[in-house]
Formats: structure tokens, C-alpha cells, sequence
């Protein structure tokens, strides 16, 4: 594995509470090294035992869709122990990240994480076996989403990999080659259950009437109308019955245009009908890390909240806050010059809602609980 030796210039302030969130990393010339580009975020730094998975994403926040770029590589994570940061590479090791390049990175902060290795004992052809309580004998159990890891084993591997429910009761991961006889052993998974109280899952199917040539399209009202929305997605083989027993032996990403997000093919290739995704919606992270130029200190408590929900910016005017419901109808605003705005929703009904704050150096998105 290579190794960045140069300094990585991005210092940010920030006030967070715990909660799944995903933030948006873009490899640059400035925080990339061959295969690598480095993550630079306060709850990744120093912290080897973060539970991360990533996805690509075209064109994240409402970017272009002409200025979005391919990755078509199967990538793993990695903790560089040398400059104390995780990273996003490249399995090829020999093919340089490519730059603009931008990635979906969540963090598990309240649900959990499995480190999974395998070994001749827990893999049978192209599968590998997950043997733990939160899975097991569950069908389909619950949403996970996968990464191979370069920690702790050194191992590389360039295939990609869905999961389905299997033989003696066991979630696994398997090879969508299905030629594949088996994964190699000492290939390392990390496995994330992002927590029920800080997502919302939903379960796409693509069919005819959902796909265009290369991608599906999604339809979610936590997705709609909405280029800040972040999101995880994993390929469920089998879920939805024998027809859909199908292989899809791609890298894949996500992209935003016309009002919806799709799930694409990085090569092109057409996407297949009866291809199950479990997806799951979290919000973007709110201190606006983007690893460039933003140095954004932003503060919303409480979360989940019974009435009166505060924002606080400690460096930042925030000029506009605005709190959608599940719908996407606006149902409170506020317009200023504020370093502190609260919004009072005692008057709205239970459930979950969409809040936008605009600050001086950008919009930043949350999802808000109303108990």
C-alpha cells in the first residue's frame, strides 16, 4: 500500500452530536497519492476502530451532471497508521484514484459495526458466512452495507460483492462473478447496521418501468426534489423471491438529475431488471465538512426533539432555515442574519422532517425527529 508523505492542509472547528450521518469526499490532487485519497474528518482522524463504508456519487449537492466523473474501480478503505487517517482506495493498486471523483462516506455513530474476515471455515464457494446475533437467522434481517477493508490482513481484492440471506440461517457476502469458485481468504469486510432512529430504508427493485439504458431510478420522498440527499445502497440477491436471483457483476454508483436519484453502472452497461438494492437515507453531515475550504462550527439540538429545535453557527452567519415535512412542503422558515435561529415545532405532527440551513459558505441539510 502507498503511503502520502506530504502534509494534508485542511484544519476544521466543529461541535457534533453523535449520530449515523454521511458526509461527501472528493479526491483532489491535494488530498490524493496513487490509489489513495485521504479522508480528513474529527471523527475519523486518530480513530482506527471508526466504523466507515462509502459508495460513489457523481455528483453530489446539486453539482452538474455533465461535471460528474467515473469511478470505475472497485475500492476498498484503508487506516493509514503512518499519517493517522482513513482513505478511500483504489484495489487495483496500480490504477491512480481518479481525481474529482467524489464518495458518499458514512459513519456509524449508533449502529454497529462487524469486522468480518475470511477463512476456509466460514466461506463455501464464492460466499462468506456472517456469523453474528444481529443476523443470524433473520430473513431478510436487517440493512447492512459492506466494504472490503485493506486493515487488518493486507489483502487486496478487486471483485465486487452483494448479500443474501443463506444455507443454515447466516447472512452472506458473496462474489457476483458467478463464475467465482471462492473469495479470497484473509479478505477483510467491514459491515455496518446503521442505527433505526437516525435512517429511513427503503427496499428498490429495478424494472422496466424504473430503468434507463445504464441506470434505475429511485423513487423516495426523502430523495425527490432533493440534491443534498446522501445515501447507502447494497444488492440484496434473492430478497424478492426466485426471479430475483440475479448477478451483477459491476461497480456501481449514485447519481442525481431531473428531480431523482438513480443508481448507475460505472462501465455503462445496461442495468439489469430484478436487481434488489436495500438502500438506507441519511442525512448529510451538518458541520458542512467537505475537506476543501469550508471551515463551518454548526450546532442542532435537540435530536429528536419534542418542540423547539435550536441552530447554532460559532463561525458563520446562517441567512436562511427552512423545515420541510416527509412530503417535501415547507412548513417553517426564517430569513436573516442569525448566529443562532430556533424553530418552534410543537405545532407539527410526529414524524420525520427535512431541515436546509443556508449559511454564508453553504447549504447544509439534516433530517429533524419530532417525537
Amino acid at each position: 500500500m502507498k503511503t502520502i508523505f506530504t502534509c494534508l492542509l485542511f484544519t476544521f472547528s466543529v461541535t457534533f452530536y453523535a449520530q449515523d450521518k454521511i458526509y461527501v469526499h472528493t479526491a483532489t490532487a491535494e488530498n490524493s497519492d496513487n490509489n489513495v485519497t485521504y479522508l480528513d474528518h474529527p471523527e475519523l482522524n486518530n480513530n482506527p476502530n471508526a466504523c466507515i463504508n462509502i459508495v460513489h456519487n457523481w455528483n453530489p449537492n446539486g453539482i452538474p451532471v455533465t461535471d460528474g466523473v467515473f469511478n470505475d474501480n472497485a475500492t476498498g478503505i484503508w487506516y493509514d497508521d503512518f499519517v493517522n487517517k482513513w482513505s478511500i482506495f483504489n484495489e487495483e493498486s496500480s490504477v491512480d484514484i481518479v481525481e474529482g471523483a467524489s464518495f458518499n462516506v458514512f459513519i456509524a455513530e449508533n449502529g454497529n459495526c462487524i469486522d468480518h474476515i475470511v477463512t476456509a471455515g466460514n466461506t463455501s464457494t464464492n460466499s462468506t458466512y456472517i456469523n453474528d446475533p444481529q443476523l443470524n437467522a433473520l430473513n431478510p434481517g436487517p440493512f447492512i452495507s459492506i466494504n472490503t477493508y485493506y486493515n487488518p490482513n493486507e489483502v487486496y481484492n478487486t471483485n465486487n460483492f452483494g448479500t443474501y440471506f443463506g444455507g443454515g440461517g447466516f447472512r452472506a457476502i458473496f462474489d457476483e462473478n458467478s463464475g467465482a469458485q471462492t473469495i479470497t481468504e484473509g479478505t477483510a469486510f467491514k459491515i455496518l447496521l446503521p442505527s433505526e432512529v437516525d435512517n429511513t430504508f427503503m427496499t428498490h427493485t429495478t424494472t422496466a418501468g424504473n430503468i434507463t439504458g445504464t441506470y434505475t431510478i429511485i423513487d423516495h420522498p426523502d430523495l425527490n426534489g432533493n440534491p443534498n440527499a446522501t445515501f447507502m445502497f447494497l444488492h440484496y440477491w434473492g430478497k424478492g423471491g426466485a426471479n430475483t436471483e440475479v448477478y451483477l457483476d459491476k461497480n456501481l454508483g449514485v447519481f442525481y438529475n431531473l428531480g431523482t436519484w438513480r443508481i448507475f453502472t460505472e462501465d455503462q452497461s445496461p442495468m439489469p431488471e430484478n436487481v434488489v438494492f436495500d438502500i438506507a437515507i441519511t442525512p448529510q453531515e451538518i458541520l458542512g465538512i467537505n475537506e476543501n475550504n469550508l471551515d463551518i462550527v454548526l450546532k442542532v439540538y435537540p435530536n429528536p426533539t419534542q418542540s423547539i429545535v435550536s441552530i447554532t453557527s460559532l463561525n458563520n452567519s446562517i441567512t436562511q432555515v427552512v423545515l420541510f415535512n416527509i412530503l417535501g412542503q415547507e412548513v417553517l422558515s426564517k430569513f436573516g442574519d442569525f448566529n443562532e435561529v430556533q424553530l418552534d415545532l410543537s405545532g407539527q405532527s410526529k414524524g420525520t422532517y427535512i431541515l436546509k440551513i443556508q449559511t454564508e459558505i453553504g447549504l447544509q441539510t439534516l433530517k429533524i425527529l419530532k417525537n
